[in-house]
């Protein structure tokens, strides 16, 4: 667990031994003294979201989501550790609104550079989440409450459009319910309570719609965070009117 206690020293010197012992790189190895067994390359993951969550340096910032998204397309890691691990700590580094950046939202076409802006971020997560056949459901399931992690942080100039986007997404995972893995559905309903408020907005009476009826018909599960989620919800002014 080191990795991960050097990524809480909050020090931005940090980035370069991380990212090379989370990529496996030259000097990771040379770091490592062989190449880095893939479980310290997950808890160098999670140091990295560790040093771009507490950086105020937009570059640096970017810099950890480009290493993280490589992490996330390794077709050589053995297992889903690496994955999940690169896909929790992208939650941790909302990037920047980048005024009149050119994005689609259709949850299908492939972003050529997610980490230039929080709106291409959250582009290539809504990709990641929606290919059900490309991606394995315990990782797609953390994708659920990453997006919804990056719509809580509120960055700066961050519009409701782009919150209604991702609730839209989660919101249509959960009706198609006999389609969708457990683990995918439970972790959506807690994203959901990331995302959502208590004002009445109109997607955000639907995000709130939508908890009470897993609260009611979901899994156990389901249901109990459901629970949860509407307790986060309910606790959350919001922005809108009443």
């Amino acid at each position: 667990v080191a990795p991960v206690a050097i990524g809480l020293l909050r020090n931005p010197g940090s980035y370069e031994v991380l990212s090379g012992l989370a990529r496996n790189d030259e000097n990771g190895q040379r770091t490592y003294g062989k190449p880095v067994e893939e479980s310290m390359r997950a808890f160098a993951a999670y140091g990295l979201g560790l040093v771009g969550h507490f950086s105020p340096d937009l570059e640096l910032r970017r810099k950890v989501v480009a290493d993280l998204v490589t992490l996330l397309e390794d077709e050589e890691a053995a297992s889903n550790d690496l994955r999940v691990a690169a896909m929790v700590s992208m939650g941790l580094v909302p990037l920047e609104v980048v005024e009149d950046a050119v994005v689609c939202y259709c949850g299908t076409c492939e972003v050529a550079d997610p980490h230039a802006s929080l709106q291409a971020q959250v582009t290539y997560l809504l990709r990641y989440f929606t290919a059900d056949r490309d991606f394995d459901p315990i990782v797609r399931a953390h994708t659920a409450t990453t997006l919804g992690r990056l719509i809580e942080a509120r960055p700066k100039g961050m519009t409701l459009r782009l919150k209604e986007v991702v609730a839209e997404f989660l919101i249509e995972a959960l009706q198609k319910n006999r389609r969708q893995p457990v683990e995918v559905k439970q972790s959506v309903v807690m994203a959901l309570g990331l995302v959502g408020d208590a004002d009445q907005d109109a997607i955000d009476q639907w995000i709130r719609w939508s908890l009470t009826r897993s609260a009611s018909r979901g899994g156990p599960i389901e249901k109990r965070f459901a629970l949860i989620s509407l307790a986060q919800v309910g606790s959350r002014g919001g922005t809108g009117e009443d």
